[in-house]
């Protein structure tokens, strides 16, 4: 099952949708990436489902086991907590 915001109703963080459609496009599970990683399998999980902020050394383990460049879902959580630069205050 894909699972996104529109279909699961879950406020998931935009860097968490991308690491769940990479894991089903590599057909692989949470538990795997969580070993992997060298992550809690339920702190990954509830990091996925946005009931905790996933922090700097998660990310770094998590890019590590998916062969991610350096800082790539750090700036993927950066850009969906930022305000625009031109926002009216």
């Amino acid at each position: 099952m894909r699972s996104n915001n529109e279909t699961d109703g879950l406020d998931r963080p935009q860097w968490s949708l991308f690491v769940l459609s990479w894991l089903n496009e590599q057909d692989r599970s949470q538990a795997w990436l969580a070993r992997k990683a060298k992550v809690h399998q339920m702190h990954l999980s509830n990091c996925l489902l946005g009931k905790v902020q996933a922090g700097i050394k998660v990310l770094s383990r998590l890019e590590d086991a998916m062969g991610m460049d350096p800082g790539t879902l750090l700036m993927a959580v950066r850009e969906s907590v930022a305000e625009p630069r031109n926002a009216e205050k």
